[in-house]
């Protein structure tokens, strides 16, 4: 019975969780969390790229700034802490939320000494109050969720974030050159994914009262995986002369404006904040 309640649109909780827990045992952290079989320099460069854009959306000017001291903020699906870590540094009181048990703790180790109070808890049901939260991040999660799910998490988003709240999403560029042919959602025991772009977290914002913006997107990112070390190769490891390259590659995101044509062709991600409507 405790099985078939965790069940929302195809969705199992218990199953998800073992198998997010199950990764973290057959990779590095990071790879767990971000693309399984990337190489490590394609994995920490996506990762610097978000923070390195939340910290801009934040108005977190130095790694030591604080803008966010006396608000309260809350990461949902916090993985290994990446994220988490970061809203703690800049001053929040922070909650964060996952599902599987040993994302939470390995997440707990690496915000060690920050104050973050953790949960287990599914994005869909989130046990907090109503108006909880100044800032609310969800990053690496939508496209991961089935509709019913999703629209649930944006939903609880909605009633979490505070009237001059804000939230932060990373979701799919569904116009991406590099993604064409990869939208079909894809499903197995504990794991689901599709990408989910800006229509869909546009039309549910504004099912829920909400406006979104984009901050940022990653277009040198996304040349250097997809065009250097896409998936399908058969090498995933990064040579010296990729190393070089790598770092002007990578200074696209800077250079091409988030909401080019350009970036809109190049582009695998985006930076979104949702606020409500004033």
């Amino acid at each position: 019975m405790a099985k078939k309640a965790n069940r929302k649109g195809g969705y199992n909780h218990g199953e998800v969780a073992e198998y997010w827990s199950r990764r973290l045992t057959e990779t590095d952290p990071l790879s767990a969390v971000l693309t399984f079989d990337a190489p490590a320099s394609i994995n920490k460069a996506y990762h610097e790229w978000e923070i390195s854009s939340l910290n801009a959306a934040l108005g977190a000017r130095s790694r030591r700034s604080k803008p966010l001291k006396g608000k309260s903020a809350l990461d949902i699906a916090c993985g290994i802490g990446r994220i988490t870590r970061r809203l703690a540094d800049m001053g929040a009181k922070t909650s964060a939320i996952d599902l599987a048990p040993a994302m939470i703790a390995k997440a707990r180790r690496r915000c060690a000494g920050s104050g973050v109070a953790f949960t287990r808890a599914a994005a869909d049901t989130i046990p907090f109050g109503d108006n909880s939260f100044d800032i609310i991040t969800c990053f690496g999660l939508l496209e991961h969720l089935p509709n019913t799910p999703r629209a649930g998490c944006i939903t609880e988003i909605s009633r979490l974030l505070r009237p001059d709240g804000r939230a932060y999403f990373v979701v799919n560029n569904i116009d991406c050159i590099f993604l064409a042919g990869r939208s079909q959602g894809v499903t197995r025991r504990g794991y689901y994914v599709e990408l989910v772009g800006l229509e869909w977290l546009e039309k549910h914002a504004h099912k829920n009262g909400g406006t979104i913006s984009i901050c940022a997107a990653n277009p040198g990112y996304a040349v250097a995986h997809y065009q250097m070390h896409d998936k399908r190769s058969s090498s995933t490891r990064t040579t010296r002369r990729e190393k070089q390259m790598l770092a002007s590659v990578l200074s696209l995101n800077d250079q091409i404006p988030c909401e080019s044509s350009l970036a809109r062709r190049l582009a695998s991600h985006y930076l979104v904040e949702f606020s409500f409507v004033a």
